[in-house]
């Protein structure tokens, strides 16, 4: 197996390309479930992996809403704080199970009456996942190349079967590396948020 690396470094280097969901692209009229999901498809589409993917189907969205991750829709129609939660809700899901998801969103989303939460919340919270996400999609393709410099050092060029082993070590370092992070995740969720929720209800 040879190894291209011009079509390594070209898969690398589309990361730096994503584009986020600022919140100025968010309608801000209310929305159906089908416009829901047509701009989720159109917005989201670089994340799939096949065509045949699917980013948002409206079974999704009805498990988020019996789930307690986003409220019921108002007059069966989405607004804009709707629109930011599903956002968010799609790329926690890569990560996180329902259950993670909804300690992380319920200290904002667990009044039942969507009217009374104030856009504020929801976008500041909205805004601080921007621009992370922005920095962390500029930052990814030359960090990533920094990593395939320091494996391709630790690997004899003339080494039998160099090329596997090379695209093995970026797939294991990306496996091992994401696999901390959302162990990371993990427990700062049930450190922090997993029980703090339910106490806060009983009050």
């Amino acid at each position: 197996m040879k190894l291209e690396k011009e079509k390594l470094l070209n898969l690398i280097q589309a990361f730096s390309c994503f584009k986020t969901i600022p919140i100025s692209e968010i309608p801000d009229i209310d929305l159906y479930m089908d416009q829901v999901t047509t701009f989720m498809e159109d917005k989201l589409e670089g994340f799939k992996r096949t065509e045949e993917d699917k980013i948002l189907t409206k079974t999704m969205i009805n498990n988020y809403t019996k789930n307690n991750i986003i409220p019921s829709p108002i007059k069966k129609k989405y607004s804009k704080k709707h629109m930011m939660l599903l956002i968010l809700t799609y790329h926690m899901k890569q990560i996180l199970s329902i259950g993670d998801i909804h300690y992380l969103l319920s200290p904002i989303t667990e009044k039942v009456d969507m009217e009374k939460i104030t856009p504020k919340q929801i976008e500041k919270l909205y805004h601080n996942f921007l621009e992370i996400q922005s920095k962390e999609y500029a930052t990814f393709s030359e960090e990533m190349l920094k990593q395939i410099d320091e494996l391709d050092k630790s690997i004899h060029p003339h080494e039998e079967m160099g090329d596997a082993f090379m695209l093995y070590s970026i797939i294991f370092h990306l496996i091992v590396q994401a696999s901390m992070q959302k162990k990371l995740a993990e427990d700062l969720i049930d450190n922090f948020l997993v029980g703090k929720n339910d106490e806060k209800n009983k009050k």
